[in-house]
């Protein structure tokens, strides 16, 4: 009577275990599919706008820089962009 009892209990924690591996197997073939084809699913294009993301993956914020030069601002974004008053260069 108690071995049936214990082969039961072990039964349900098999079942749950093997569900929640289930669900991790999936999860990591989805994620291994989007990353596998970012470039046709326009993924390498996307920026990502969670604060978190970039604390995660230690990213640091830009700093934008602007100078007063003759009556007009020379600006950068602080990535890759030089504008002159609101005119990109």
């Amino acid at each position: 009577m108690m071995l049936r009892r214990n082969l039961i209990l072990l039964l349900r924690w098999h079942r749950r275990i093997a569900l929640i591996a289930a669900i991790f197997v999936v999860l990591l073939a989805l994620t291994g599919l989007l990353i596998n084809h970012a470039n046709e699913l326009g993924l390498d294009k996307q920026q990502l706008q969670g604060s978190w993301v970039a604390r995660w993956y230690g990213i640091k914020k830009p700093e934008a820089t602007a100078f007063s030069i003759n009556h007009q601002w020379l600006a950068h974004d602080g990535v890759d962009s030089l504008y002159l008053n609101t005119s990109l260069i």
